[in-house]
């Protein structure tokens, strides 16, 4: 993205998970505030599996929206029947799970 190298008005949009660890200073942060400078279009999803993360100190949810740069907030929660249905269909594996 720095380089130019990658086409950014190409880029459809931009997936985040655990948006909650987003921070001012970390790479993803910048690499979201690129993405915006350069594609005014394109989306930004972010979610969370921790949202009790929001409520600790003090406006973290507007610093989390300010760091994603997105201006919309919708909190759904998990057992919510769209959310839980769309859960079901599609499980992610533990890539992480020490065996």
């Amino acid at each position: 993205m720095l380089t130019k190298k990658l086409p950014i008005h190409l880029v459809t949009g931009i997936v985040v998970y655990r948006a909650h660890k987003i921070i001012e200073s970390c790479q993803e942060a910048f690499i979201l505030r690129l993405y915006r400078e350069n594609n005014k279009n394109g989306f930004i999803k972010a979610f969370s599996d921790n949202p009790q993360a929001f409520t600790t100190g003090f406006f973290q949810v507007e610093k989390v929206m300010k760091n994603l740069f997105v201006r919309k907030l919708y909190l759904w929660p998990r057992f919510h029947a769209t959310v839980s249905s769309f859960l079901e269909k599609h499980k992610v594996l533990n890539m992480y799970k020490v065996i």
